[in-house]
């Protein structure tokens, strides 16, 4: 047997087993989005913060194992609420599967096995997404031997001076390219900027403030580790791209991650909103008519069906002074908390004991004799015959 067919014989020995794993995982994480929608629609005014953190909760459900489960977690007060026989006899998973089954047993889907109808089609839309991901990557990566370093002294200085606002300590690389004209941030333990030469070089702009509003969204990215976080969404998206929950998630992640570093970009009051927005316009009209690079880590512009969210989001945002930032992270503390006791969304299987039936039936055995009968009577002493 070639490595090939070994491979995928041992493939379609799991497909059962994946199959159930996203299905459990795509169930629960349902449910939480279910909560988190909830939350949304009975508090209007909930902080961007809150629901970023809440949203990251639902895709990080989706990699942990479906079992998962702690004495405190709500899995456990969901078993509770269950009747005895079904919280004793099945686990999550089987009480699903059960479910799934049960759903369907009076249909003609059930003649039909689910898993190798789905999983078909998973792999097959999952290797072209897997690929164009690479493509991506090794795209980005050839992009970066064409590019040429910024050494213009006011750039520079612009860069270290916002490193010490966000106080960012790893080494900021700053580059140039004709090959692109949004600006974005790619890489974590040595972070690159990348900004269009176009832009530097045009003069239908003021280079100094769109510069600096661009420098200083790129390297709030950066303070937030979100290229990291992006690696991580883009892998959950490829491995659950047939379920559109996990689409609508990352659509409504990158909204909030964009409106989220504009609004801690205006917090250091570094910058007013007024001039914000204008970079924001200019670096926009600078960009349309030509074709930007099918780059996933684009973060200024994002998609351009967004943008005019993103200016209203700036006009009606309030700056936030050093103790509603103490706050923000106090919340976010107590969300921690939160998430340690929602996403253990398993319950644990408890054995079923049995009770002692011998013990039982002896103590409840009838004697032929009355008790005043049974307390004095002895019984006789047969002696052998000699």
């Amino acid at each position: 047997m070639s490595r090939f067919e070994s491979f995928f014989s041992d493939l379609v020995g799991i497909t059962p087993t994946l199959f159930e794993f996203f299905l459990i995982n795509s169930f629960y994480a349902g449910i939480l989005g279910v909560v988190v929608i909830s939350i949304k629609l009975i508090v209007p005014n909930l902080s961007k913060n809150t629901e970023y953190f809440l949203w990251c909760l639902v895709l990080i459900r989706l990699v942990l194992p479906n079992d998962l489960s702690f004495e405190f977690s709500i899995g456990e007060l969901i078993q509770s609420s269950f009747s005895e026989d079904l919280a004793l006899s099945l686990s999550a998973s089987e009480w699903l599967s059960k479910m799934v089954s049960d759903s369907l047993s009076s249909s003609f889907i059930t003649t039909l096995n689910l898993s190798s109808l789905i999983m078909p089609l998973w792999l097959i839309i999952l290797s072209i997404s897997l690929t164009r991901f690479i493509r991506l990557k090794l795209k980005l990566q050839a992009l970066l031997t064409r590019t040429q370093p910024v050494g213009e002294h006011s750039i520079v200085k612009q860069v270290n001076r916002w490193r010490r606002e966000f106080v960012i300590h790893r080494q900021v690389i700053v580059l140039k390219s004709d090959d692109f004209i949004s600006p974005f941030t790619f890489g974590f333990l040595t972070p690159v900027i990348f900004i269009p030469k176009q832009l530097l070089e045009s003069s239908h702009i003021d280079q100094n403030e769109t510069l600096e509003t661009v420098i200083a969204h790129e390297l709030m990215h950066i303070k937030r580790l979100d290229s990291l976080w992006l690696n991580f969404q883009n892998i959950v998206q490829i491995i659950y791209c047939i379920n559109p929950i996990v689409w609508f998630i990352v659509w409504r992640l990158n909204i909030l991650r964009e409106e989220l570093c504009d609004q801690q970009v205006l917090n250091t009051q570094k910058i007013s909103k007024e001039r914000y927005g204008k970079s924001l316009l200019q670096v926009l009209r600078f960009s349309i008519g030509s074709k930007s690079p099918e780059l996933f880590a684009s973060f200024f512009l994002s998609h351009k069906s967004i943008f005019k969210q993103r200016i209203k989001a700036i006009a009606k945002s309030k700056i936030k002074g050093k103790i509603s930032v103490k706050m923000n992270s106090l919340k976010l503390s107590f969300l921690a908390i939160f998430a340690i006791t929602i996403l253990p969304l398993g319950w644990q299987h408890q054995p079923i004991i049995l009770p002692d039936l011998t013990k039982q039936n002896l103590d409840q055995e009838q004697s032929p004799f009355p008790e005043d009968v049974r307390k004095t009577y002895k019984a006789p002493i047969v002696k052998p015959k000699l």
